[in-house]
């Protein structure tokens, strides 16, 4: 399977965007250059797994929002705020789905 690197890049600006984190600040957080991340958003260049990683855990997502292979967003959101919410508590929180989906709407306005 073939991962879209500008639909990636986009990902990673979005994500950048919501953060409100600088391309230099992502790049200090990642272990790379900005010019990593610059050409990780312009789509020139493939993002190597150890990057992936760290931007994961760094805007609290999972690995395939990153890559844009989560086709659900709203399954997306409740995975990645069930993992987020399982890294603040020791892993025993319960949240219904109907609270994670009225989140989601919030958060979105959909």
């Amino acid at each position: 399977m073939r991962l879209d690197r500008k639909a990636i890049g986009k990902r990673i600006r979005e994500l950048i965007d919501h953060a409100e984190l600088s391309q230099t600040k992502l790049a200090a957080l990642c272990g790379c250059s900005r010019y990593t991340i610059d050409a990780l958003i312009h789509g020139e260049r493939e993002i190597k797994a150890h990057e992936l990683a760290a931007m994961a855990g760094i805007f609290h997502c999972s690995m395939e929002h990153i890559l844009c292979l989560d086709t659900d967003p709203v399954q997306g959101f409740i995975n990645d705020y069930t993992a987020w919410l399982d890294t603040m508590t020791d892993g025993s929180s319960t949240v219904s789905a109907k609270f994670l989906f009225n989140l989601y709407l919030e958060l979105h306005r959909v």
